[in-house]
């Protein structure tokens, strides 16, 4: 599942594979602003089917590990 997760925000935010780690952060990739951010969140609802609580959108935005957690924490 995580190549998974990994492989879809590498699409939504058109990055190569090699531009993401778990320490990766906005500053780090140029695409991932605050708008494309809350795009990224709704294809993740949207593609995984599940529900992201608004206080936690604000955490994801700090590094692509905390995203990851997250999305993951509801795939359980």
């Amino acid at each position: 599942m995580e190549t998974r997760i990994r492989e879809f925000f590498e699409t939504i935010l058109q990055v190569a594979p090699e531009s993401i780690d778990v320490h990766s952060t906005p500053e780090d990739i140029e695409s991932w602003d605050s708008f494309q951010h809350i795009v990224l969140v709704a294809a993740f609802e949207e593609e995984f089917d599940i529900c992201i609580e608004p206080e936690e959108v604000p955490e994801m935005y700090k590094d692509y590990q905390t995203f990851k957690k997250i999305v993951l924490s509801k795939l359980m």
